[in-house]
């Protein structure tokens, strides 16, 4: 199976290492380790890590329920 070091991860997305890493931390980002011990994203888990991302921002969860407001 392809993965994706973090590296290449980050020149895909056009972000920082810091970036990659926080969910990756978080466990939101499903991260293994190669033979030279470097982080390596499954190659189908970067792509859904960003369709949920997406999802997410174009659709908020609002703090204060439709009720209230």
């Amino acid at each position: 199976m392809h993965g994706y070091r973090t590296g290449d991860a980050t020149a895909l997305l056009g972000v920082s290492a810091d970036t990659v890493g926080r969910p990756a931390d978080g466990g939101e980002l499903t991260v293994g380790r190669d033979g030279t011990r470097r982080r390596i994203t499954p190659g189908t888990a970067l792509p859904a890590y960003v369709r949920q991302q997406h999802r997410a921002e174009r659709n908020p969860v609002s703090p204060v329920s439709r009720r209230s407001r």
